[in-house]
């Protein structure tokens, strides 16, 4: 009997880092059990991201009610002659996945950025093109060309509804890319940086755990002050946010230093892409920056670097710009939720309407 529990022990042991070796199937898994409301579902987004490393109960409470988006676009009379592209975060693709939003967009096709995913884009010259792009402000840092334009391949256009050809290179470059691919993708599931993490989720990550982790965590915080690393509390605000948006030794934080050389590189690679996207067909490009939630709930927690505004503001800069930030800094109602990193209704009612001003101002073509 002893042989055969240590048997199933290491089959279910051996199973778990097999799948946790690979981001892929671990990806895989994570989409169903986010979704599920079985035994076997996660709780690690479903009260809020900021809840899912910490759980504390209260934060939990607060998102009970968690609000569904409610989108509430302004009477827009344009007719829809817009075809709207876009590489964004989950500050976008986590709520909108259709064009009725979109003041006069006719087509609405977007890709995540950062996923292993590829949006096939093929322009027809008959409508007016938009190419937007997005980053919140904690990776705004780390922006480069690549970033955002290796998930779009272009179709080569022959002309409305033409599927035309695709922009490929030479065999032997493709075959050798393929294979690289390969071998990239064996060394990362052999060395994969993850598998702790994914370890935690597969094994640990399920319902009937949550309030063992949410004693541990009530306890540990009223015993010692101490939260997941990854979290941090600001005396007398209720939110939670992400410890390197707010750790001003963090590149990701909105307190740490930003020099004018470092702003004129970050310009200098928007500017880049704006050509890039311009000399591939599109009609106009725009380039938003979703704010850090400390950024408007807490600007005075330290010396804000205001690297948002300083860029939109950047006096070489030929990137349009959706200024989003000011309209947060001054409206007086709550635009982030309190237990996770995104913003609320209220935050994405607010900027979906800014954006479909600059829509209304988009002529159609002749």
């Amino acid at each position: 009997m002893r042989t055969f529990w240590l048997s199933v022990i290491f089959f279910f042991s051996t199973l778990a880092f097999i799948l946790s070796s690979s981001d892929f199937i671990t990806k895989i898994i994570a989409q169903y059990r986010y979704e599920t409301e079985n035994i076997l579902g996660s709780s690690k987004y479903r009260y809020g991201d900021m809840y899912g490393l910490c759980y504390l109960p209260y934060a939990k409470q607060a998102s009970l009610t968690k609000e569904k988006t409610v989108i509430i676009p302004n009477i827009c009379p344009t007719p829809r002659f817009i075809n709207l592209y876009s590489i964004c975060d989950s500050y976008l693709w986590e709520y909108v996945k259709s064009d009725p939003v979109f003041c006069g967009v006719k087509k609405y096709q977007f890709v995540r950025y950062g996923f292993n995913e590829t949006m096939d884009v093929h322009l027809d010259t008959t409508q007016t093109n938009i190419m937007l792009l997005e980053s919140v402000e904690r990776n705004i840092r780390f922006v480069s060309f690549e970033n955002y334009t290796n998930q779009v391949r272009f179709i080569n256009t022959a002309g409305p509804g033409s599927s035309g050809d695709k922009e490929t290179s030479g065999g032997f470059a493709s075959f050798s890319g393929f294979i690289a691919e390969q071998i990239n993708n064996l060394h990362g599931n052999l060395y994969n940086e993850k598998i702790n993490q994914n370890l935690e989720f597969n094994l640990f990550d399920y319902y009937f755990f949550n309030p063992l982790k949410e004693m541990k965590a009530r306890l540990i915080y009223s015993l010692f002050g101490r939260l997941n690393k990854e979290v941090t509390l600001i005396k007398g605000y209720p939110n939670l946010f992400l410890n390197e948006t707010v750790d001003p030794a963090s590149q990701n934080s909105s307190f740490n230093p930003v020099t004018d050389n470092e702003l004129n590189s970050i310009t200098g690679v928007l500017d880049t892409l704006y050509k890039y996207y311009r000399g591939k067909g599109f009609d106009e490009v725009y380039f938003f920056i979703p704010p850090n939630p400390v950024s408007i709930v807490a600007p005075n927690y330290s010396t804000y670097n205001d690297i948002v505004r300083r860029i939109e503001h950047h006096p070489r800069l030929i990137m349009p710009m959706i200024d989003i930030y000011d309209v947060f800094d001054t409206i007086r109602c709550p635009v982030y939720q309190v237990n996770d990193s995104h913003w609320n209704a209220n935050g994405f009612n607010l900027w979906i309407n800014t954006f479909n001003e600059y829509l209304k101002k988009i002529p159609k073509k002749n």
